[in-house]
Parts: structure tokens; C-alpha cells; sequence
């Protein structure tokens, strides 16, 4: 029952991720991106680690999501038009695509990366993370913050300067 679990919520990431990069519509790509990060919290779980779930769900749907419905709201209807995707261009991402994907099964079968031996649940557990997150890890914990707060400043501020050039009038204005 567990395979069956796991290999739905395996398809579920997989067509919520291809969702999300071959839609047309920003709106459609957040739908794609949503049905991804809950087939990756659901493999989360089944593989024993309820707490980075929990935290892909509330960082990734909770904040990543309303930062693109922003942009949805703030962009205009002529800058969602998405451009003509040519063959080549879906054919060199596939190629890329896929490429990584052979890398990565090499070194998982090689065995580059050496087996994990048995490991102390105490260590994993939501109050152990959440000491260390606010003792031993609070500078970067505060700095990723702070980083955070800084690229949803500047996406404002980059979104706000276009809109305003896209307001400016270019008739009869010389040298434009």
C-alpha cells in the first residue's frame, strides 16, 4: 500500500512539475507548481520526515505561491502573452533535461555517494530542529530571512519601475 502511496504522489510531482514549466498561463504554471511541492511533501512524509513536509508546504505554497500570484496581479495582460516556443529551444531543454537526468542515476548507481547507516530519530525530531534552528543556527536562519525580505523588495521595485515606464507616453517624444 506504501508503493502505491508513493508512486502516485511520484506522478503527481512529475505532471504538477511538466505543468509548471509547459503552460502558457502564469496562473496555470502556479497550479502546476502547487500539485509539485504537494507530491514532493506527501514523499516527505511517507519517507518519515513530517517536520520538512510541514516546512515545504508552509515556505514553498505559503510564501513562493503569493509571490507569483503578485506578479500575476501586477503584471498587465499584454506582459503574460507568452512568446512562440520553438521546437529547438523545447528540444534543448528536454536534451538538458535529460542529460542531468543521466548524470544523476550514474552517481546514484555507481556508488559514489556511500549508504546511510542508522540514525538517531531524537536528532530529527521537530523540537531538536526547532532548538537548533533558534541556538546553534539563528545567524543563518536571520541572514536567509533578510535575504528573502531583500528579493521581495527588489521584485516590487523592479515590478513598479516597469509599469511605471510602460505609463510614460512615447508619441511625439523626440529620440524615443
Amino acid at each position: 500500500m506504501v508503493d502505491l502511496a508513493f508512486g502516485f504522489l511520484i506522478v503527481v510531482s512529475l505532471a504538477g512539475a511538466v505543468m509548471a514549466v509547459a503552460l502558457k498561463k502564469v496562473f496555470h504554471n502556479l497550479i502546476g507548481f502547487g500539485l509539485a511541492i504537494l507530491g514532493s511533501a506527501g514523499v516527505t512524509v511517507i519517507l518519515g520526515a513530517e517536520f520538512v513536509a510541514l516546512m515545504q508546504l508552509l515556505i514553498f505554497l505559503g510564501g513562493i505561491a503569493i509571490a507569483m500570484v503578485f506578479a500575476v496581479m501586477m503584471s498587465t495582460p499584454r506582459e503574460q502573452d507568452e512568446e512562440d516556443r520553438s521546437p529547438g529551444r523545447v528540444l534543448g531543454a528536454v536534451g538538458i533535461g535529460s542529460g542531468f537526468m543521466v548524470v544523476v542515476g550514474f552517481l546514484m548507481l555507481s556508488g559514489v555517494f556511500p549508504a546511510a547507516g542508522p540514525q538517531d530519530d531524537a536528532l530529527f525530531s521537530a523540537q531538536h530542529l526547532g532548538l537548533l534552528l533558534l541556538s546553534d543556527y539563528a545567524l543563518p536562519f536571520e541572514a536567509i530571512s533578510l535575504l528573502l525580505l531583500a528579493a521581495i523588495l527588489g521584485s516590487v521595485i523592479v515590478a513598479r519601475r516597469s509599469r511605471e515606464d510602460d505609463d510614460l507616453p512615447t508619441e511625439g517624444v523626440e529620440g524615443v
